[in-house]
């Protein structure tokens, strides 16, 4: 069997090597590639091996760059320490990996796994970047009120909302705080499907809404709980949309 190690840590990648032999002596490492540039360069020259060894991170940036330059269609293990949301996006794509520092005993079960089981691969690499890269919602805000701070957890947020160049974060129990984020910023980390962007000034929870009624020129007022000072609308343009929303 012959094998390609990308890991841009020389003794993480001997190790790797020592520690495959040691299960199966007949295989040949046949490659150890330390970046992304030279990973590039290497399978636009050689062909591909039976097993890819792949580490994410890399010295010059994410491994990922060499799929988009090159179609490897070898089965692929990943090497990596990132977080468990991360590894599912490969147990989704069948894909096996290793949680750094690799146990014998889980590099086993990947070659047993490969050897038996596997035939063809079929990974979106794509998809699996934009999982990686793909900022997880946050499940509580540290507001501020003079010089202290609160953490507020989404579920009490009732809604954020701007006013001249400061963001305020709402609770559902009428308490008001400071937070470090523009509406912009906030459409990133928010959950869409609890969160709104209502206009330019407001972002709502679901449960902020006490009542919707129709409003001029096809716009939607908004009730609120806790109640805001200004009359705050939904565009027409956004109409058909806010509905579609409140109906997820």
């Amino acid at each position: 069997m012959k094998i390609v190690i990308i890991e841009d840590e020389e003794y993480a990648a001997k190790g790797l090597e020592r520690m495959l032999l040691q299960l199966q002596p007949d295989i040949e490492v046949i490659k150890k590639i330390a970046n992304v540039e030279e990973g590039i360069t290497y399978f636009k020259k050689h062909p591909e091996p039976d097993l890819l060894f792949c580490d994410i991170q890399l010295s010059d940036g994410d491994a990922f760059e060499i799929f988009k330059k090159h179609a490897i269609q070898c089965p692929v293990v990943f090497t990596t320490a990132y977080d468990e949301y991360a590894l599912k996006a490969f147990q989704v794509n069948s894909i096996n990996y290793l949680l750094k520092p690799i146990k014998l005993k889980e590099l086993q079960k990947t070659l047993h796994k490969f050897e038996t089981y596997y035939q063809a691969t079929n990974i979106d690499f794509n998809k699996i970047q934009e999982m990686l890269h793909k900022p997880p919602y946050k499940s509580r805000f540290i507001g501020k009120i003079g010089q202290n701070i609160q953490v507020i957890p989404t579920e009490n947020i009732a809604y954020f909302l701007s006013e001249e160049g400061v963001t305020f974060l709402f609770t559902t129990k009428r308490k008001r705080f400071i937070v470090d984020y523009t509406l912009e910023r906030l459409g990133d980390l928010l959950n869409p499907a609890d969160f709104f962007r209502a206009n330019r000034q407001l972002f709502i929870h679901i449960q902020s809404i006490k009542k919707v009624e129709p409003y001029f020129k096809g716009r939607l007022s908004l009730h609120l709980q806790p109640e805001t000072k200004k009359q705050h609308t939904i565009s027409q343009s956004k109409a058909t949309v806010f509905k579609k929303w409140l109906e997820s």
